[in-house]
């Protein structure tokens, strides 16, 4: 069993995370890959380098070609890191953000060297998830750079790239993945999933959230696509077109992380990562496993 907790990509890069280690996705094949991690839980690749969270270290990246692992500065900050989100335009911004174990955010402006805490709004400092906004394409200026947290106890949105939070109208609940519309700046949807308390879809760009009553109670991982919305509970896929009316995905496993990438859905699972065909969701390959103490 490989349990696949995180996965990224950029450009040709694919990587994969979870408590088994940390592994390059290459020709149909997980290679394990050394890091620094005694409990890891999430991986990102930018254009310059990977980056990996969790304990004891926070945060910790390893530049491309490079040999040896540099810890991050944190802050102070001493807790795991359980999410990381790179702007979307990293490479012009250099701004990351991750959320911590206990710890709240931390928000980077040098591709993750050093971190500084930014928790100006929160009431809970236990981040599961977070996840950007795509970029404003309109012309105003200043433009908002939009992105969202949850928490234990709720959903949490910045206008500001991260600088200061305000809690979403959103109930009590441990929110463990957030998706955001890739049209967002016109349509406003963001979807927000639950350990236990179902799904929540908001149409005002996250101020206030309202319960999906045609979704599963527990969901485990949640994307975004051109033209519809993936889930997954404990036992399938389910798919949609506006976030409200979903169905099963016949003769689909569950997954515990769904990304979205130029070849289709990176899928990763109790026992490694499956790539997902984009249109008609079937298995069209299963990536090698390597045997893991």
């Amino acid at each position: 069993m490989t349990i696949i907790l995180s996965i990224s990509a950029h450009g040709e890069q694919r990587w994969a995370a979870g408590p088994y280690g940390l592994f390059a996705l290459e020709s149909g094949g997980l290679i394990p890959t050394a890091q620094p991690m005694e409990r890891l839980t999430v991986c990102s690749a930018i254009s310059d380098r990977l980056l990996v969270g969790g304990g004891p270290h926070g945060v910790a990246y390893l530049y491309r070609g490079g040999a040896e692992w540099q810890a991050s500065w944190t802050g102070g900050v001493t807790e795991a890191a359980l999410c990381l989100a790179p702007h979307p335009d990293v490479f012009r911004t250099a701004v990351l953000l991750a959320g911590t174990e206990g710890g709240g955010i931390l928000r980077s402006t040098d591709r993750g060297h050093r971190w500084t805490p930014c928790n100006y709004g929160l009431r809970n400092y236990t981040i599961l998830s977070l996840a950007w906004a795509p970029l404003d394409p309109g012309s105003r200026w200043p433009g908002r750079e939009h992105v969202f947290a949850g928490t234990e106890e709720g959903i949490y949105r910045s206008p500001s790239g991260g600088r200061g939070w305000k809690r979403s109208d959103s109930p009590d609940a441990a929110y463990q993945s957030i998706a955001i519309s890739p049209s967002f700046h016109r349509d406003g949807l963001v979807l927000a999933g639950t350990e236990e308390q179902g799904l929540w879809r908001s149409a005002d760009s996250g101020l206030t959230f309202a319960l999906v009553a045609d979704a599963p109670e527990r969901i485990n991982s949640l994307a975004a696509l051109d033209g519809g919305w993936l889930l997954s509970d404990e036992e399938r896929l389910w798919r949609s077109a506006d976030g409200l009316s979903w169905q099963p995905v016949a003769g689909s496993a569950p997954a515990l992380v769904l990304t979205p990438t130029a070849d289709g859905i990176l899928a990763g699972t109790e026992n490694g990562v499956q790539l997902l065909d984009g249109v008609s969701l079937a298995v069209a390959e299963s990536y090698g496993v390597a045997e893991t103490a």
